[in-house]
């Protein structure tokens, strides 16, 4: 029988252990209803229960009707967040122990569904480990997606390792790679979609190993010798991303956003795509290098009202930017940032950051901010926001067709409001963005807000995530805002103060 030191175990020390030694229990000699009483009882300790586990567990091998009740009580407790985390660890580790095969197959298909949306880190690195251990290379996608969740705070990712061990000898980024064409999920019921997920969230974790694209470019090229149904939508419109406009979504929220943008029900969608495909294909070598989804609306824009731009080299853009901000007032963040990441604000020392297309949107987001009647819309919303203190608003700037912009607000949902410091953009707001210019939203709890000026790293985080430019308007006073454009790749660009019209 195995032992489990429950009591002198904690979780943290458990998942430092559990790679190198197995959790083992003993029976204590109570009856088999008196230890899933116990481990059933709320009142009794974390290490009471789970010696209790253990105890139940080895107390009904060797009679079926017995270790199918236990089976379901210990299911129960790995599936249940609020149990303790000890307990549910002690539940996993008995059930993926189980030497009955069918048991532990079963065990197994519960680790793949448990595991892409664990919460505690020790249960993670406990079914990372073990499907390493024992070569479950079926675990991959369920890894992969746990492998998506977004932990700053832990560099060396227990998932990382664990795929290396699964695949020896092969990049990480090309299984990855692979878990997204065929992202090996059942869709799930209900139209659940599992394997979207599945397919997201590998997309999410090529954006880490895979910064610039390149990798994901060269298996999407004609050449590579990576095989793809021809009949799935979503490898077809990257393939035609790549071939048409030498563009490669980087985060899983634009790869969404290439759905909706090729979706051939969508007329306007349609149309766009065809009318920026005929401009792309006029661009020099060193004007497509670089481009991105969210750069297209800005060519598009800027080849009917501002062809010159577009004839323009990357050195002559940032020329007629410097022109354009040379002598505004600027103003950088004071407050709630590290400074230590802190982004300077400005185009000088930037500029070897900045693309072809970063300038041009540049361009463009200072003609809608600088030189247009949108700003009128900008300081009426700004009262709706400083008089609703339960969240930041914000929306999208668009074209008009005649050449002018729009400012469209897009208030949270009531499920997205986290408070007055902190702006959410609702489910609204991406799926009717697809051809807008950028994301915006206000800074404007106080008329006197300078200390505040520019984005946090949240908003960083915000337009890494969904691939977007966006910008920040803070109130510096009753009539004046500051305006900071911002891109996924971290960095910001003060386009000055705003007066209100």
């Amino acid at each position: 029988m195995r032992t489990f030191f429950a009591r002198r175990w904690t979780v943290s020390l458990l998942a430092i252990a559990l790679p190198l030694f197995p959790l083992v229990g003993c029976s204590s000699g109570s009856g088999q209803q008196d230890a899933l009483t116990r481990v059933r009882d709320p009142k009794l300790s974390p290490p009471t229960r789970a010696e209790a586990v253990v105890e139940a567990w080895n107390e009904s091998e060797g009679i079926p009707s017995e270790r199918e009740a236990v089976r379901k009580t210990l299911k129960d407790l790995a599936w249940s967040t609020p149990v303790p985390g000890e307990i549910r660890l002690a539940a996993i580790d008995q059930l993926m122990n189980d030497t009955d095969p069918a048991g532990l197959e079963d065990s197994r298909a519960m680790a793949r569904l448990l595991l892409p949306n664990e919460l505690n880190r020790a249960i993670v690195t406990y079914l990372a480990n073990l499907s390493a251990a024992r070569g479950w290379t079926d675990m991959t996608p369920a890894i992969v997606r746990q492998w998506a969740r977004d932990l700053p705070e832990e560099p060396d990712r227990v998932e990382e390792r664990a795929i290396r061990k699964l695949h020896p000898g092969v990049d990480p980024a090309r299984v990855v790679f692979g878990v997204f064409v065929d992202p090996q999920t059942d869709p799930g019921p209900y139209k659940l979609r599992w394997d979207l997920r599945t397919r997201a969230a590998a997309w999410d974790v090529l954006a880490r190993l895979d910064t610039d694209g390149t990798l994901r470019a060269s298996l999407l090229s004609p050449g590579a010798d990576v095989p793809m149904p021809a009949d799935d939508k979503t490898l077809s419109d990257l393939r035609a991303c790549y071939s048409e406009l030498g563009v490669v979504p980087r985060s899983g929220e634009e790869l969404r956003w290439l759905d909706r943008l090729r979706d051939p029900k969508n007329a306007a969608n349609v149309a766009w795509w065809n009318e920026v495909v005929s401009i792309v294909s006029g661009l020099g070598t060193g004007q497509r290098a670089g481009l991105r989804l969210f750069h297209l609306e800005h060519v598009r824009w800027a080849s009917t009202h501002r062809a010159e731009w577009v004839r323009a080299s990357r050195e002559e853009l940032l020329s007629t930017l410097a022109d354009r901000l040379r002598g505004r007032v600027t103003h950088e963040r004071a407050k709630g940032v590290d400074y230590t990441k802190q982004v300077p604000e400005r185009l000088a020392g930037q500029e070897a950051r900045l693309s072809w297309g970063d300038a041009l949107s540049l361009l463009v987001l200072d003609e809608a901010f600088h030189n247009g009647p949108m700003n009128q819309a900008i300081f009426a919303q700004i009262t709706l926001d400083r008089n609703d203190r339960s969240t930041e608003y914000g929306g999208m700037i668009t074209s008009l067709r005649q050449g002018g912009f729009a400012a469209t607000l897009y208030p949270p949902r009531p499920s997205n409001r986290l408070g007055d410091m902190k702006f959410i953009a609702s489910e609204d707001l991406i799926a009717s963005s697809d051809l807008a210019l950028s994301h915006y939203h206000f800074h404007v709890q106080k008329v006197q807000n300078r200390e505040y000026a520019g984005p946090s790293e949240g908003d960083l985080d915000y337009a890494a995530r969904l691939g977007r430019v966006c910008v920040v308007l803070t109130s510096l006073s009753e009539g004046v805002l500051n305006a900071d454009a911002y891109f996924p790749g971290g960095y910001v660009i003060d386009l000055g103060e705003i007066a209100r019209p």
